[in-house]
């Protein structure tokens, strides 16, 4: 006797996007340079930690629309980037939607994960698909280097300012006349 088993039907996959929407929830995924990059959705340990730290830091300058689990939408590479925060102005965040254009999108965090060297390679390459879709201020935190790269002022697909501080260096982050000072000496 002949069975088969019945799996997913991968002849209606298209695109890196179709691949995205048959994951479960408890993970997410990104595009980056084309190709699908899968998480745990859930931070732990040092990296939470990281996260906590940043999010704190703006709330002492009055600043809370901070959000985790958003997609930024770079519209014309069609790439999406889950970053580990994301400042949004709230009348954005209404909805259902948990995913928004880059270009109305404040702030991005990315805490680089572990230290694989493709995994912190591709949070850095990511900067300049952050900068295609208009964000204007990146943080990106790699505690493997024990460094603060900040990337501003978005120009031609790039960022044309790029500040690295080392852990232990305050961190002075853009945020519309409100500057937030994100103190590192506990990363």
């Amino acid at each position: 006797m002949t069975g088969s088993v019945a799996g997913p039907i991968l002849d209606d996959v298209r695109t890196a996007h179709d691949i995205i929407a048959m994951l479960p929830d408890d993970v997410h995924a990104e595009v980056i340079e084309g190709e699908v990059v899968v998480n745990a959705a859930t931070p732990a340990g040092r990296h939470a930690r990281i996260i906590l730290a940043v999010r704190r830091a703006f709330a002492r300058r009055g600043i809370d629309n901070l959000f985790e689990n958003t997609t930024l939408l770079i519209q014309q590479d069609q790439e999406e980037y889950v970053p580990d925060l994301a400042r949004w102005p709230e009348q954005v965040i209404d909805g259902d939607s948990w995913e928004f254009p880059a270009s109305e999108c404040l702030f991005a965090l990315e805490v680089v994960s572990g230290d694989r060297p493709g995994r912190r390679q591709r949070e850095y390459r990511k900067a300049a698909g952050y900068a295609r879709g208009g964000v204007p201020v990146l943080l990106v935190i790699d505690p493997a280097d024990r460094i603060c790269t900040l990337f501003t002022e978005p120009k031609g697909g790039e960022y044309s300012v790029r500040r690295v501080s080392k852990f232990g260096e305050p961190v002075i982050v853009p945020a519309a006349g409100n500057p937030v000072t994100l103190p590192t000496d506990t990363f």
